[in-house]
């Protein structure tokens, strides 16, 4: 079920407060409630308050956003957002944060409203057969956060999701939506993509540097770095000395028949000693050193020639095979493309789907209830050095693994 779903709740369901839709206006309630969600996606004219936001005594209606009848709150919000919010503020500077929370906040809340929209709309519909299957796909998701998150201990898993403003109960809550969610978009969505032969083409034909194939050849390397041989050395030695020495028995044992693989793990210097002098494959032009680069794609295959002078080392090549660049055919890049071209029309059905509850939602003022969440963050420092739980192991994070379809 998430090899179908992850990832698509972000760059899919989100999209419904910020698609393109091309259909009619329902009216004034609908373009005031598109207009409010627009207006609030100008995320950085919202401020980001390190003070708790103050409210009347007594009003709860700031910290509330009403979804179609279901209640979401600021601390939802807040709890689904927080594994990105930890991670913005380890990655910049409390200026760079504050100019990219917003814009965090935010896509968090439409993904929560779109995840609620969505439920509503299926969860009447599970039948008494369902549920029970449902419920084992809850159990199972469970386990696998405690045993991942917690070592298989329960208490440990539920004192991190108290940390997190949390509970088990608010946990299973958030996986019976998601995975309702996931069953749905996999039996309804999944059967109406359907890519032509001609869309392929149009893609191949638009993308053709990404089926063009540089040259590559697999290369082996001794290296002979005279400082090295020198540290190495018990005794005092002449630097020049003992590299012509090494050359010489490299040489000697390559000119022997002697395998090159062996002869690398015996006297190669550097990290090359270790990997018996296998570097892999190279494309063409992508070596660091050009005279490497040049044999490579010039030497004949299997056998080493003289060594090169690079700097003050001296280095072996070995061309183990090479390919030359080629044109990937049409026929061949078809199982490449179509999978892309499948994931875009999906995401777009499930947009539009998406957008279609969006017109015959009931969704409260948006920008209210934006600033509440906004002033009940937690600090830029307590977010930076104070982490509280992985995404996966958050009630709103994805945690489906192994998840089965429920029939």
């Amino acid at each position: 079920m998430r090899r179908i779903f992850t990832g698509l709740t972000a760059a899919a369901i989100l999209l419904v407060c910020g698609c393109g839709s091309k259909a009619k206006s329902d009216g004034p309630d609908r373009e005031g409630r598109v207009a409010d969600w627009r207006n609030t996606s100008r995320h950085n004219e919202l401020s980001y308050s390190q003070t708790p936001a103050t409210r009347p005594a007594g009003s709860i209606e700031a910290g509330v956003l009403v979804v179609s009848g279901e209640n979401l709150t600021a601390d939802e919000v807040i709890r689904r957002a927080r594994p990105e919010l930890e991670r913005l503020a380890r990655t910049f500077d409390e200026q760079g944060f504050r100019e990219r929370v917003g814009m965090s906040v935010f896509n968090t809340l439409r993904d929560l409203v779109s995840e609620v929209m969505l439920y509503k709309q299926i969860a009447n519909r599970l039948t008494e057969e369902q549920d029970p299957l449902l419920e084992k796909a809850v159990n199972k998701a469970v386990e696998e956060m405690v045993a991942r998150e917690a070592g298989g201990s329960t208490v440990r898993f539920e004192k991190l999701l108290i940390a997190r403003d949390s509970n088990m109960d608010a946990l299973r809550s958030q996986l019976r939506r998601q995975i309702l969610n996931q069953q749905y978009l996999r039996e309804q969505i999944r059967p109406k993509v359907v890519v032509t032969r001609e869309e392929l083409w149009h893609y191949y034909q638009t993308h053709q540097p990404k089926f063009q194939h540089p040259a590559r050849a697999h290369v082996l390397l001794i290296e002979v770095d005279p400082a090295a041989l020198a540290a190495a050395s018990s005794q005092p030695a002449d630097m020049a000395a003992l590299a012509q020495q090494r050359l010489a028995e490299i040489q000697r044992r390559l000119d022997a028949g002697e395998d090159f693989r062996t002869v690398a793990a015996d006297l190669s210097t550097g990290s090359l000693r270790k990997l018996s002098g296998d570097i892999g494959w190279i494309t063409q032009g992508s070596h660091r050193h050009q005279e490497i680069d040049e044999r490579a794609f010039a030497q004949p295959i299997g056998l080493p020639g003289e060594p090169v002078a690079i700097g003050r080392r001296f280095y072996f090549v070995l061309v183990e095979q090479r390919e030359n660049a080629r044109q990937v055919p049409f026929a061949d890049a078809q199982d490449e493309i179509r999978p892309i071209l499948e994931r875009e029309r999906y995401i777009q059905l499930v947009n539009d789907h998406v957008t279609d509850l969006w017109r015959k939602a009931a969704v409260g003022p948006v920008e209210p209830f934006m600033r509440t969440v906004l002033s009940r963050m937690p600090t830029y420092e307590a977010l930076r050095t104070n982490p509280l739980l992985s995404a996966a192991a958050t009630p709103d994070g994805p945690a489906t693994n192994g998840v089965e379809p429920l029939p």
